[in-house]
């Protein structure tokens, strides 16, 4: 899985699919206030805003990859997702918004 490389060292403790998301209409959304888990620790990732629109202040919208074997844009993340595992952000979504905000 991609995810397995870019984070080789298991920072990542948990993921969710989906399987793990609830049909809503057309969209299958990841409402992760069903999981128990604080919000401030939680980043959704995905290429449809609708996925995470429960929470959109957890999420960061990607661009589509079907049919691109040269996509790039979760490797794109990794200093991102860097800069929030070696500085132990309290909230993520703080970070969230500061990225958004150009």
């Amino acid at each position: 899985m991609i995810i397995d490389q870019i984070d080789p060292h298991n920072y990542i403790t948990h993921r969710l699919y989906r399987q793990h998301c609830s049909p809503e209409g057309e969209f299958h959304i990841k409402n992760i206030e069903k999981i128990g888990r604080g919000l401030q620790k939680i980043l959704l990732i995905d290429n449809l805003a609708e996925s995470f629109s429960k929470q959109p202040e957890n999420g960061i919208l990607v661009k589509d990859w079907f049919d691109d074997m040269e996509d790039q844009e979760l490797s794109m993340l990794v200093p991102f997702l860097k800069l929030l595992v070696e500085n132990k952000v309290p909230d993520i979504r703080t970070e969230i918004r500061k990225v958004l905000s150009y």
